[in-house]
């Protein structure tokens, strides 16, 4: 199981460096190659609309015919995109590389981590599944702490555009190392992908899950308010340098690293309870942040970080604990749709909220109201342990 793990791992930290480093330069070569504000909605909407028609069904097809099948084909997905990507100058070619970019996203998420917890699961070592999921995470937020290095060097020697295709590259040679190395999943027996579909949003809407769903809407909301302020927050409200915002990026990475690797000495939190009182204090950090543009901004967007870090890995510990094998795609996908259209929602209306307030107030109140709304997620657990007691 060692080796199940480690690849594992790996793929989650070379993922996650290309992620990072096609999120932090594809802005850059929109605007260079001259496309309009509008323009760049309208392609951005295209990619959004790829992963939410992909998200569930991509899922379903998993547990239908196999996660290491899913897994292959969003990762060459994925590839093509961003090769495609740093080749387009034009709108027809972006507009389909950014299709391709999120259809990738949307048939990759999900599928390796389900793959893992299931050979887990099917070797008799499901006590080894909080370790590969924290090990994902640290993985993960430690390769964007080097990609924020990354790309401050690489952009002094060469182009964006060589960036992103150079990483498309490295997805497509992913894609072929899975399919040589990781061996398939057990593919479920009957039943059409559609009944799979159904199947898993109504146990995600189930009493066992809707707790969790929740929490887990919640989480995309507070994570889409964190990335849309903490930049423009540290230029506008604490007056960082924009030259020094890498370096703020890289510290604020290693914190979530941080948050992520802990959960391995806080085993008594992986609790929907511990989760929402997290997510309060998540919220907490950001209004004090909102309110400062001392040491305590540092801190306060700081401890967000390490708190994002620790939550991140309790819920997708919690998840992958509850989520029977059989559905376990369908399920990390209908929660991860959820999620999309939460941090979606989240983004409309706290760019509202920004424009019409200014940043600091917008991130405050929406700050307050996340707590408490966190803080009211303690109330149906703290009721429904009474009624167990008093039956």
């Amino acid at each position: 199981m060692t080796t199940v793990l480690r690849r594992f791992w790996l793929l989650s930290a070379l993922v996650g460096l290309v992620e990072f480093l096609f999120g932090a330069t594809f802005m850059a070569v929109l605007t260079q190659r001259g496309f309009s504000g509008q323009d760049i909605g309208y392609l951005l909407a295209l990619s959004n609309i790829a992963i939410t028609v992909l998200e569930l069904p991509s899922g379903a097809w998993g547990d239908r015919y196999g996660q290491r099948r899913m897994l292959v084909l969003g990762l060459t997905l994925w590839g093509a995109a961003l090769v495609v990507y740093g080749l387009a100058p034009g709108i027809p070619l972006t507009a389909l590389s950014l299709c391709l970019w999120g259809a990738g996203m949307a048939v990759y998420s999900g599928a390796p981590t389900s793959l893992v917890v299931n050979r887990l699961h099917a070797s008799g070592h499901a006590e080894s599944v909080p370790a590969a999921v924290r090990g994902a995470q640290v993985a993960r937020w430690t390769a964007s702490a080097s990609g924020a290095i990354a790309t401050v060097l690489l952009l002094k020697s060469t182009t964006p555009e060589l960036i992103i295709g150079v990483s498309g590259v490295v997805m497509l040679l992913l894609a072929l190392w899975t399919r040589k190395t990781w061996e398939e999943s057990a593919k479920a027996a009957g039943g059409s992908v559609h009944r799979t579909i159904v199947d898993g949003v109504r146990r995600a809407f189930g009493a066992r899950l809707i707790g969790l769903l929740a929490l887990n809407a919640l989480m995309a909301v507070l994570f889409e308010v964190l990335i849309m302020s903490w930049q423009p927050a540290a230029v506008e409200l604490a007056g960082v340098p924009l030259g020094f915002l890498g370096m703020l990026l890289f510290g604020y990475s290693l914190a979530a690293a941080l948050g992520s690797w802990l959960v391995k000495y806080l085993k008594s939190w992986v609790t929907g309870r511990a989760a929402a009182v997290l997510m309060a204090l998540m919220a907490a950090s950001m209004g004090v942040a909102s309110l400062t543009d001392g040491v305590l901004f540092y801190l306060g967007f700081g401890l967000a970080e390490l708190t994002c870090g620790v939550l991140f890995t309790v819920l997708d510990t919690l998840k992958q604990q509850r989520f029977p094998d059989e559905l376990r795609n369908t399920l990390t996908s209908s929660f991860g749709a959820i999620g999309g259209l939460a941090g979606a929602g989240t983004a409309l209306l706290f760019g509202l909220a920004w424009e019409r307030l200014g940043l600091g107030p917008a991130l405050g109140y929406c700050s307050l109201g996340l707590g408490l709304l966190a803080l009211a997620l303690l109330i149906p657990a703290s009721t429904h342990r009474a009624t167990a007691r008093a039956c």
